[in-house]
């Protein structure tokens, strides 16, 4: 090689490269085993969840470039450039998280599969297809803690919606507003995705 002080280039001997081109291969995406689990208490595969519950997805690349669903209803089917198949339904999603620990998407068993035993879920981001995960169905109840951890103290809330603790404990007799998924079908019909009705029972 050498340097050119007129034309301030510099060159070097030609030399050759070989070899061949191959296209770009898609990032793998896929749930964990077992990382479809109750929203509310994480409770570990096997343990069963409801049609129409909340429920968290763990994997790996699942979340795409992540987002979370706002009004009005209904919940989207996609987030994020990712997407969630839920026993051959569109997936109604809540949120998509992605994280270098793993990602997390939340979104809403549809109540169409009431009945069923199992259901298969398929992530999609962009054009990538995960391999699929089953989870096992059922009227398991689970309730949201404070912690979000699924352990720890319930969310708990006297009827003018301030907290139940323990300088402002329940009184006997009073209403208390728990949340919580899970609970089995509905005594009325709910759209996945949609607003809930202003009042029905369980």
């Amino acid at each position: 090689a050498y340097y050119s002080v007129a034309s301030g280039i510099v060159t070097s001997n030609a030399f050759t490269v070989s070899g061949s081109m191959e296209s770009a291969q898609p990032a793998y995406i896929a749930p964990y085993p077992g990382g479809g689990v109750s929203a509310a208490s994480y409770a570990t595969s096997p343990t069963p969840v409801a049609a129409g519950s909340l429920v968290a997805l763990f994997g790996l690349g699942i979340a795409g470039t992540g987002g979370a669903a706002g009004p009005p209803f209904p919940l989207p089917s996609t987030l994020g450039n990712a997407s969630l198949a839920v026993g051959g339904m569109a997936g109604s999603l809540i949120a998509a998280s992605p994280s270098i620990n793993g990602d997390q998407v939340n979104f809403q068993l549809p109540f169409e599969l009431q009945g069923q035993s199992t259901a298969e879920l398929v992530s999609t981001v962009g054009n990538v297809i995960a391999p699929v995960e089953t989870v096992l169905l059922g009227a398991v109840p689970a309730i949201f803690t404070a912690s979000e951890s699924g352990t720890g103290t319930a969310i708990a809330l006297h009827s003018d919606y301030t907290a139940v603790t323990s300088a402002s404990p329940a009184a006997a007799g009073e209403v208390v507003l728990i949340y919580a998924t899970g609970l089995g079908p509905l005594n009325e019909t709910v759209t996945t995705g949609g607003a809930a009705p202003a009042q029905t029972s369980t």
